[in-house]
């Protein structure tokens, strides 16, 4: 009856349902994938059905039938738009609702076409759905380019340029490598081709198969598109033939101004064979620098580490592709799959559950989709296990990137799921090695670097254990650049997992990144549950260029660990000779630093003073004068000698901690001025003071 009345979009009839039975609605929350009233009504258009349902339980416009669809896709396949308008009225984040194959109602018009203006109704509605991807990491312009949508692709690349993600979604690559001018380049699609190249698409990008976009032309004999990749109509191409032109213009003037400026006085037959001869070079100059001869790549390339020639071809005017490319394509290795897929289905599972388990193994979204019809709720009991294996671990295991966004999109929640080992998706594809993936999950959510796995260890605490390979220790402080403040159950950081697993490389990256944050200090002085630095660690493993990193980054080298030692008392307990050295200050390029800059001060002061004695000094007796130079010279000694090297009791250290005495109160024979107030000077600074306090009173008497 409820069917009925959303068919019909009897409102009335809605409601007496409801007045007979208060849960009429309840039922389809409890199914994850189910047709609602709200689906129906949209695939029908009764606009004030849908609005009711709408009103009532809004929920249902972000459900999924067992099709893969929302009630706004319904709408937009049956071309329903003021139906489509209305529910972006009442939530405008529906056009980013994503379907099955990760496919959004703006992935849905820029298939099909921009009828009716809804592209420009829905980038207005929302901006950034123009960023949504499929499951095949496809956006939309892919999608426009595929389908040969002009119109979509010129409204697209107008939005994009508003945005400083511009460049970025031009050039973004497909789950095979291919950007949109690699598509436009296969289906030659001359008008897409000028239009991706005026926005300055990258035509060096390659796929998987390692093609540019000129290669993939090449592959299919589009030869209008080949034309154009070899720089015909690429604005870049004319400027610089037109500046050639211009140059060569100026030498032939020049040259032209030194052979006829004495024409006249040559004979008629010596002035015909020049003028002859210097046609002949300016026709062959023009035509090799314009148009070179074979074997030379024509475009524009600026990565000079790809060789721009052939050295082998003969008669090629653009890089030669290698036939092996063919014979590695993923492309043939299709039918293989589509064979595997077809045997797996001859022999049934024994359970729905063992099924969906077997089409995350092998990637298949198809059994997947077939399974949801049987049972919309195939994937609801993995979320009532507190620990357990989904259909997203596995594909996250295997590599399978297509099921894997498939999942993702169905159910996010199962990204940040802890299997019976403790590890989520994230953790296994890191495992794994399946950098693709990893990315992937990222671009959909960023926090997953976040995910605390099994000691609490997170998938930055795992790259800092093994190592920055890949780079994804980059991408991931990109991606969320406080993650470096998330510990294990130990309490260490990235930096004591870092330092512990002697990964110089990445505690460079971790320090680089730190620098760039308020809590710097707090995180490089970090203690563990042992009361351990990344310091005491480094020190207790004798890593010296770890060791240095970290005192020149300021490490505390004071900070004591429960064991009440300093980084210094750990490399003396396990008797390492280097980080003792290190420790003890003789690399340490604040003690030269202030030596340095007390020097500076002092010569500063002994040129003040010199000023003031040598100005009046021829008028005084020659007596005087020899005593006053002695006493000076004995001042100078003795400050700069007491300053620099101060005798026991001073420590001679660049000590910051004020809190900490940085000299025995109860020694005796000390050189400094004894501090008493809490706001007194350095102990170098009070010695310079005292003596040249000294030699002024010396000289007024």
């Amino acid at each position: 009856m409820l069917r009925t009345a959303a068919r019909k979009g009897n409102v009335s009839d809605l409601y007496s349902l409801i007045q007979r039975e208060g849960n009429v609605l309840r039922h389809f929350d409890e199914v994850e994938f189910v047709e609602t009233p709200l689906h129906i009504a949209a695939e029908e258009g009764c606009i004030r059905f849908a609005m009711e349902i709408m009103n009532l339980k809004p929920s249902f416009a972000r459900k999924l039938n067992q099709q893969g669809l929302s009630p706004i896709h319904l709408a937009l396949k049956k071309g329903h738009k003021e139906i489509v308008l209305r529910f972006l009225e009442i939530d405008k984040d529906l056009v980013r609702v994503r379907g099955k194959n990760g496919e959004t109602p703006l992935h849905y018009i820029s298939k099909v076409g921009n009828h009716d203006s809804l592209l420009d109704r829905f980038l207005k509605a929302c901006p950034d759905c123009i960023r949504d991807v499929t499951t095949k990491n496809r956006s939309a312009l892919h999608i426009a380019t595929e389908n040969n949508r002009l119109d979509v692709l010129q409204i697209l690349i107008r939005m994009l340029k508003k945005n400083d993600y511009y460049w970025e979604e031009v050039h973004r690559k497909d789950e095979d490598g291919n950007t949109a001018l690699h598509i436009a380049a296969s289906n030659n699609q001359t008008q897409m081709l000028k239009l991706l190249l005026n926005c300055k698409a990258d035509k060096h990008a390659t796929n998987q198969a390692g093609l540019t976009a000129l290669g993939v032309a090449e592959q299919h004999n589009n030869r209008e598109s080949i034309i154009i990749l070899q720089g015909c109509f690429i604005p870049g191409v004319s400027n610089i033939k037109s500046k050639w032109e211009k140059q060569i213009a100026k030498y032939v003037a020049k040259a032209s101004s030194m052979i006829f400026e004495d024409l006249d006085n040559i004979s008629s037959d010596d002035r015909n064979a020049s003028l002859v001869v210097l046609g002949l070079l300016l026709t062959g100059t023009y035509q090799a620098t314009l148009s070179p001869p074979g074997g030379v790549w024509q475009g524009d390339n600026t990565e000079w580490s790809k060789k721009s020639y052939d050295r082998k071809a003969l008669g090629k005017s653009v890089l030669h592709q290698s036939t092996e490319v063919l014979t590695h394509s993923s492309k043939h290795c299709k039918g293989l799959k589509l064979f595997q897929i077809f045997f797996c289905q001859l022999v049934l599972p024994p359970d729905m559950n063992e099924m969906l388990r077997t089409a995350a193994r092998k990637g298949n979204v198809s059994d997947l989709y077939s399974l949801i019809q049987r049972e919309g709720n195939v994937l609801r009991h993995f979320d009532e296990v507190e620990f357990v294996e989904t259909p997203l671990h596995i594909a996250a295991e295997e590599g399978c990137i297509r099921f894997a966004m498939e999942i993702m999109n169905l159910k996010p929640s199962f990204a940040r799921k802890l299997n019976q080992q403790g590890l989520s998706p994230i953790h296994l594809a890191l495992k794994k090695g399946h950098k693709e993936m990893v990315l992937r999950f990222l671009e959909i959510d960023k926090d997953l670097v976040r995910v605390r796995g099994k000691n609490d260890e997170t998938p930055l605490h795992y790259i800092s254990k093994v190592g920055n390979h890949d780079s994804l220790l980059d991408r991931f402080l990109k991606a969320c650049p406080d993650c470096i403040r998330d510990v294990t159950t130990k309490n260490r950081s990235a930096l004591h997992i870092a330092t512990e697993k002697n990964r110089l490389d990445v505690l460079q990256v971790l320090i680089r990144m730190l620098k760039k944050n308020d809590y710097y200090w707090e995180e490089v002085n970090r203690k563990d549950e042992d009361g351990n630095t990344a310091l005491h660690l480094a020190a207790s493993n004798n890593q010296t260029q770890m060791l240095k990193l970290l005192l020149s980054c300021k490490a505390d080298k004071h900070a004591t660990n429960q064991a009440d030692l300093t980084a210094l008392g750990v490399a003396e307990q396990h008797n390492n000779r280097e980080s003792i050295i290190i420790l003890q200050g003789c690399f340490i390029p604040g003690v030269s630093n202030i030596k340095s800059k007390w020097e500076k001060q002092i010569a500063k002061y002994v040129t003040k003073a010199s000023s003031m004695i040598f100005e009046d000094l021829d008028n005084i007796s020659s007596d005087d004068r020899n005593a006053l130079l002695v006493v000076l010279g004995l001042l100078l000694t003795g400050t700069y000698q007491a300053t620099l090297s101060p005798p026991g009791g001073v420590w001679q250290g660049d000590n910051t901690e004020w809190s900490k005495k940085s000299y025995d109160q109860k020694a005796l024979g000390k050189s400094v001025l004894h501090q008493v107030r809490s706001s007194s000077c350095e102990a170098g600074s009070g010695t310079i003071s005292y003596s040249l306090g000294m030699l002024v009173f010396s000289l007024s008497m």
